[in-house]
């Protein structure tokens, strides 16, 4: 019998379970990043074969699986991704079992030079080290040469990789996996941007790929930017921005953007936010609204200040709009309007400094940087 992978077979379908893998730092096999279910573990060699095949029947016949939770809960589907990676074509397949690999997301450790304020260990070292965790760095002298050799076999139907981690600039391994693929692969590559770029090897090796897509985190500068990626600094970032702007100058299939958390660090401020990017001719800022932790959420502030947070949102569309970004135009507006019906009368901004100042005691107790002096604006504006 023979599959015809399209997503004309429903809303509950996805490609991912037959074109993608994903490795997250710790070594689990996923069908992708949104998956909840682990499907094998490469530090013990483990694999459900069972599960896949229950995920994959379902998605085949338009059913819903919870491994897809997440992607049913948020307003931006991580399968529309995968979708796209496909251009909506029609994969067929012998047996439902096969996969038709298109895409690498392999997440090799959570060696990272920084330690933003909102991650963590399983995203970072450097969080692991503050929180004194045993490291859990996945040992990849075993399976290293499989995982190549998968990849090997499937060179002629991939399309993308995504390099992630962790800080992907760090990770050893991505070298290897560089050296594999075709040179007009196309890369997604995720990275801090913060680390020396002259000798990375990682960094040279990108610049001989034909299609890159350079996304640098950050949503906030100057002082403000080394109060949230902590262990940054904001002239060593632009300095590396200038580089790597430079070194593509002359390569058109190379794009770089800024993609940053909408959080407490920069709601009350988003206007201002855009115009330094304006005025110091930055990349595009490409803004996600961030869950976790809840004490960032602008959701977490009191009514008076979500309802300032609403206003800047929907001035800093009339950015969005001029650069052309009309999902990010939607995902603003969708913001403010959620923030001008939602009510946090008994919210007290007091919880906020008082959050961050336990966090800057405890983990950065010689930093001269404070919430505090950074971010007076909540409190003054609550002041009666």
């Amino acid at each position: 019998m023979t599959f015809k992978l399209s997503p004309d077979i429903g809303n509950n379908f996805c490609y991912a379970p037959w074109t993608n893998i994903h490795i997250d730092t710790r070594g689990n096999y996923k069908t992708c990043c949104a998956g909840t279910d682990s499907l094998g573990n490469l530090k013990d060699n483990s694999f459900d074969t069972d599960l896949l095949l229950d995920i994959k029947s379902k998605l085949v016949n338009n059913e819903y699986h919870t491994n897809c939770r997440l992607c049913k809960n948020n307003l931006v589907a991580e399968r529309n991704w995968y979708t796209d990676i496909a251009n909506n074509k029609i994969i067929p397949i012998d047996d439902i079992t096969d996969s038709h690999l298109q895409n690498l997301d392999i997440r090799w450790s959570n060696t990272c030079n920084l330690s933003c304020v909102y991650c963590d260990s399983m995203f970072s070292s450097q969080w692991a080290q503050l929180r004194k965790e045993p490291a859990e760095r996945t040992d990849f002298g075993n399976n290293l040469s499989n995982i190549i050799k998968h990849v090997t076999d499937n060179q002629a139907t991939i399309k993308n990789i995504a390099l992630l981690g962790g800080e992907p600039l760090l990770q050893k391994e991505n070298i290897q996996l560089l050296d594999i693929v075709s040179n007009d692969v196309h890369v997604n590559i995720i990275t801090n941007l913060s680390v020396p770029l002259a000798n990375n090897k990682i960094f040279k090796r990108l610049l001989d790929m034909q299609n890159v897509m350079w996304d640098i985190s950050f949503e906030t500068v100057d002082l403000r930017f080394e109060y949230v990626r902590r262990g940054a600094g904001w002239s060593t970032m632009i300095l590396n921005l200038r580089m790597l702007q430079d070194a593509i100058a002359d390569r058109p299939g190379h794009r770089v953007g800024i993609t940053g958390q909408y959080s407490v660090y920069n709601c009350l401020d988003l206007v201002d936010l855009y115009r330094h990017f304006d005025l110091y001719a930055l990349p595009t800022l490409r803004l996600n609204e961030l869950q976790y932790p809840h004490e960032l959420s602008v959701f977490s502030l009191p009514t008076d200040l979500m309802r300032q947070a609403a206003e800047q949102a929907i001035l800093a569309t009339e950015y969005t709009k001029r650069t052309h970004q009309h999902d990010q135009t939607e995902l603003l507006l969708n913001i403010a309007d959620r923030l001008n019906t939602s009510n946090n009368d008994h919210a007290d901004i007091e919880k906020l400094y008082e959050w961050h100042a336990y966090q800057e005691e405890k983990y950065w107790p010689n930093s001269t940087l404070t919430f505090e002096s950074l971010w007076p604006k909540f409190r003054k504006n609550t002041l009666p």
